[in-house]
């Protein structure tokens, strides 16, 4: 965000992207990918409200988080915000992977995302890429190792 607001791809103060466990959208959307039999199947998501939805504290300690303590699995459960059902029609018009320097996260275990869905996507944003060995959220598994490929991404800018 700049000044409070959210930076798109046409902001001059955008100057890279970060992407880590993702799925590189341009034209379509989630619905549209080969990432969508995988999330509908694989994983523990039920109803939350009128068009949300959230994963199950099952859903979250096996599929989400498995390779953190049930401690915190439970953490992640009981503070996951719910997803808009309509995210997964939504279409992304301009990504910015497209025309900004990008860097890509590949979690070798996500359960979330197919690791080979991340690898396809990482490969197609063309950046450079860092496989860890995480569930979907290495951000809590292996926290120095994102913030080291962050700041190494910064640094080269």
């Amino acid at each position: 965000m700049a000044a409070g607001r959210p930076l798109s791809v046409t902001d001059s103060t955008l100057r890279a992207g970060t992407y880590a466990v993702a799925v590189a959208f341009a034209g379509t959307s989630i619905c549209q990918s080969n990432a969508v039999p995988f999330l509908c199947h694989s994983l523990e998501i039920k109803p939350y409200g009128e068009g949300y939805v959230a994963l199950t504290r099952e859903g979250v300690r096996k599929h989400f988080v498995q390779d953190l303590p049930p401690d915190e699995a439970d953490i992640v459960f009981a503070t996951q915000g719910p997803l808009a059902v309509r995210c997964f029609g939504d279409k992304v018009s301009t990504a910015a992977w497209r025309s900004k320097p990008s860097w890509y996260m590949v979690a070798a275990h996500d359960e979330t995302i197919p690791p080979d869905v991340e690898r396809d996507s990482a490969k197609r944003m063309s950046g450079k890429t860092l496989v860890v060995e995480s569930s979907h959220v290495p951000m809590l598994s292996h926290p120095a190792t994102v913030a080291e490929f962050i700041a190494s991404a910064a640094a080269s800018l």
